[in-house]
């Protein structure tokens, strides 16, 4: 098996390992931080696949992965 398969298998495994944290140690109910976890967690690696199978040229996964980080961090700071 090529190292492509073993980095999109390990990227994964880590994207469902920390969407599983974010919801176990979560306060009840969903508020937009968990949302906003969840969305990354499985976001991130979802594009990264999807440029590593070529799917998505390496703009668009630049793109893709700058409005994420952009969503991600966007409300982390107050005015």
């Amino acid at each position: 098996m090529s190292e492509k398969f073993w980095v999109e298998i390990a990227v994964c495994v880590m994207a469902s390992v920390v969407a599983l944290a974010v919801m176990k140690t979560k306060t009840p109910g969903w508020g937009p931080r968990s949302i906003q976890a969840i969305i990354i967690a499985l976001g991130i690696p979802a594009v990264i696949v999807l440029g590593m199978e070529q799917i998505l040229n390496s703009q668009a996964v630049a793109a893709i992965l700058g409005a994420m980080v952009g969503f991600g961090v966007g409300k982390t700071f107050k005015e």
